[in-house]
């Protein structure tokens, strides 16, 4: 199930058998967990750095704000500015005559350190959640991603 809680007692079996050289496999087949939820506490317990005893010794609720943080995905402040300027950009190309360079020459006049014609053009995909109408602006006719 998605999103379910996980009781902490397995994440340290999960810890446990993995310092003893357990694979994945047959954590997540012992354990009853998806091979992805293993990989998830066991690469949050290798960015911790800390050691198996450091983890046994912490009470439950320690354990919990440990590996059951909401990571914030966090956007580029470049970026950002980009998505700033699209709400400007759509309405400045409904007007005749205006293109996608002159938005492209007014962005940059704006943010010299900005994105250049081809990355304007096209936003990184990997940012893709940063902007809520992504997707209207994607399918949108006349749509000014190539």
């Amino acid at each position: 199930m998605a999103n379910k809680v996980t009781d902490m007692s397995k994440i340290r079996k999960v810890i446990k058998f993995h310092c003893n050289g357990k694979s994945k496999l047959f954590i997540s087949n012992y354990l009853s967990f998806s091979r992805n939820t293993v990989k998830k506490y066991i690469s949050l317990f290798e960015l911790l750095g800390l050691s198996f005893e450091a983890i046994n010794a912490k009470t439950d609720a320690e354990l919990e704000v440990l590996f059951s943080q909401n990571t914030l995905k966090t956007i580029d402040p470049k970026l950002q500015k980009l998505f700033e300027f699209f709400p400007q950009m759509d309405r400045e190309l409904k007007k005749v005559g205006v293109t996608i360079q002159l938005r492209w020459e007014r962005y940059i006049a704006l943010y010299p350190d900005g994105f250049k014609s081809s990355q304007f053009r096209s936003p990184d995909e990997r940012n893709e959640c940063a902007c809520e109408d992504w997707e209207r602006r994607k399918q949108k006719k006349g749509c000014y991603f190539s």
